[in-house]
């Protein structure tokens, strides 16, 4: 039995197992005080999946040669300007979804392209900032429920 354990954390890594017993530990914690078990699970599910969102916007600066550093702050920040911007218009619901990440993909692009025809290289930096633009607009203005 010991060395069925021992083959399995090896194949999984010391991290993962570490991580994923620390995970167990909390949700028993968390039962034992009160806390609903299946509202942490889907708050859990909920930041898993809008963290792996956020990294696969970062892929495409990446790849470009980049780095994330640049394209990721920027995408925010004009995902959230949009966000606010059509919060302004008193937009909801699905319409604030759709014209946030319609003026996300323009002001993220805009600068691109004004840069490129200036012939900065900043042009080719911002290249992917629409990727985590567009992710926080849509997260932020999704429809309750």
């Amino acid at each position: 039995m010991v060395k069925k354990i021992g083959n399995f954390i090896n194949r999984i890594g010391i991290p993962t197992f570490a991580v994923g017993t620390l995970l167990v530990v909390l949700l028993i914690a968390a039962g034992v005080m009160g806390q609903s078990i299946p509202t942490l699970i889907s708050d859990i599910l909920k930041r898993v999946g809008m963290n792996g969102l956020l990294v696969l916007a970062m892929l495409p600066a990446i790849k470009s040669g980049t780095g994330p550093n640049f394209a990721l702050p920027v995408g925010i920040e004009g995902g959230l300007m949009a966000l606010v911007v059509c919060m302004q218009f008193d937009f909801s619901g699905w319409a604030l979804m759709g014209a946030s990440a319609v003026l996300c993909i323009i002001f993220c692009t805009k600068g691109r392209s004004a840069a490129a025809t200036a012939g900065s290289r900043r042009g080719a930096r911002s290249s992917g900032t629409w990727g985590p633009c567009a992710f926080c607009c849509s997260w932020s203005a999704r429809p309750p429920g």
